[in-house]
């Protein structure tokens, strides 16, 4: 009878500590859940709501006035090869006139 009775005190706690655990995974489960965000949600943050916006509004910014500044670097190194092709031609005409 003894056995009978420690077998069924045995069974008697692992159903207990099975409970236990169900209900504490259980519980665990629900207030993670509930602050947990959806994808939706941080799509949502993301688009509208990140200070990141305004750091890509001004790098796009900044990516614009470079474009601006390269394309007057770009005429300017344009002129000077023509200034320089020119002074390249006066200097062989030159030189031409000089050799006998």
């Amino acid at each position: 009878m003894s056995h009978t009775s420690s077998g069924a005190g045995a069974w008697r706690a692992a159903t207990i500590s099975l409970l236990s655990v169900t209900a504490t995974v259980f519980v665990g489960w629900v207030l993670f859940a509930g602050n947990a965000v959806s994808r939706d949600e941080v799509i949502r943050l993301i688009s509208r709501e990140t200070p990141y916006l305004e750091d890509r509004k001004a790098i796009q910014e900044s990516l614009v006035r470079q474009g601006a500044t390269l394309d007057r670097l770009t005429e300017e190194v344009q002129r000077l090869r023509l200034q320089q092709q020119r002074l390249e031609a006066k200097v062989e005409a030159a030189l031409a006139r000089r050799s006998p």
